[in-house]
């Protein structure tokens, strides 16, 4: 009678618990908190917006992670799906595309590169030349924004009968 009596307690703490969990899980589902874990929440368009803003800085994956409380690899991994790119490489690009902004308003190729975020003239150069093709010189005598020379007018006069 013991024994069957010990059994009846463990069937009816396995029932509790079991109906506790059940509880807890739904509860959960219908929270309006469900769903903001930042491993779970897509967070790569908050990561994007934030080099947008920090990439004429010195900026490591690192800093990034740290930003977001996420590891260098999940951050990386998510980061490849959603753009199809690296973070280095997306940076990178950034970095590039206001050095040729720059360049074609007339700014010198050094000062382009230190302005862009690069931390000397070696990296800015190779990375310039690898997303354009095109050395930075090169890329300024072909692009750069020239103002319009006055062209010469001359007034042609109708002609008058003598």
């Amino acid at each position: 009678r013991l024994i069957r009596c010990m059994q009846l307690k463990e069937v009816l703490k396995r029932a509790y618990l079991t109906a506790a969990l059940e509880e807890i899980s739904h509860s959960f589902r219908e929270s309006p908190f469900a769903g903001t874990n930042p491993v779970k929440q897509e967070i790569i368009p908050a990561v994007i917006a934030y080099i947008d803003e920090h990439y004429t800085e010195p900026l490591t994956l690192d800093q990034i992670c740290g930003a977001f409380f996420v590891s260098k690899y999940h951050l990386s991994r998510r980061f490849k799906a959603y753009t199809n790119s690296t973070v280095y490489d997306y940076i990178l690009s950034k970095r590039v595309s206001l050095a040729r902004r720059l360049i074609r308003q007339g700014v010198s190729a050094s000062d382009a590169g230190e302005k862009c975020g690069f931390s000397d003239y070696s990296n800015f150069y190779k990375a310039f030349v690898r997303k354009t093709g095109l050395s930075p010189s090169r890329f300024k005598v072909m692009f750069s924004i020239r103002p319009l020379r006055q062209a010469k007018i001359s007034v042609i006069r109708p002609f008058s009968p003598l």
